[in-house]
């Protein structure tokens, strides 16, 4: 009596580092030059907008311009679609920053830092969405900003001692500071997705 053999294909091993940006193909790493250079000059003019308007109305205008700097991550982040996409754009966009003028000196490294790894972290809450065409939506976008700030703000509240001033204005500034990078979250989204339109960007896998 013949018994019927059964042969099974093992499974394709599964890809790995395939979330991050150590699997970027070409055109995401042509991608993400582009975007440290451009970032980097717009926020050294940026910084110096900040600053004049910091100085006529007081730091409350850092809680709305300075989400600004925060939609180039998010940008980074959504364009990309790869794990320290982000970070990698916004500090590497430092010097070219700090070249065009930006007033706050050797501090713009660590904003730059932790900007863009809050666009990462929030963005990581949405990599399991990595099998669909369509990764980040307008909700995301506005929770990744919220994610964004929040990583940013704490950062910077640490390095610039700004929790020993009054509860009350720290909640204030955080609150106001998120809502405006709400916003910007849900910029960088729509400009994605022009850019993804015109096929500056690839498509989603």
């Amino acid at each position: 009596m013949e018994t019927a053999t059964t042969t099974q294909v093992p499974a394709p091993p599964r890809k790995k580092g395939g979330w991050t940006i150590a699997s970027c193909n070409r055109r995401q790493w042509v991608w993400m030059v582009v975007l440290i250079a451009v970032s980097g000059i717009i926020k050294g003019g940026w910084g110096q907008v900040r600053f004049i308007t910091e100085a006529i109305f007081g730091p409350m205008a850092t809680a709305v311009f300075g989400g600004f700097f925060l939609f180039w991550g998010m940008l980074a982040a959504f364009g990309i679609r790869k794990f320290g996409a982000a970070t990698l754009v916004m500090t590497l966009g430092t010097p070219f920053e700090l070249a065009a003028g930006n007033p706050f000196g050797q501090l713009v490294w660590v904003f730059n830092f932790f900007e863009g790894l809050g666009a990462d972290v929030g963005f990581a809450l949405f990599l399991d969405r990595f099998s669909g065409r369509e990764i980040i939506n307008l909700a995301k976008s506005a929770v990744v900003g919220i994610v964004d700030e929040t990583v940013g703000f704490v950062a910077i509240a640490v390095v610039l001692g700004l929790f020993t001033l009054p509860p009350n204005l720290v909640v204030v500034f955080y609150v106001t500071s998120t809502v405006a990078v709400i916003f910007y979250g849900i910029f960088a989204y729509g400009m994605y997705k022009t850019l993804l339109q015109v096929r500056a960007i690839p498509p989603s896998p």
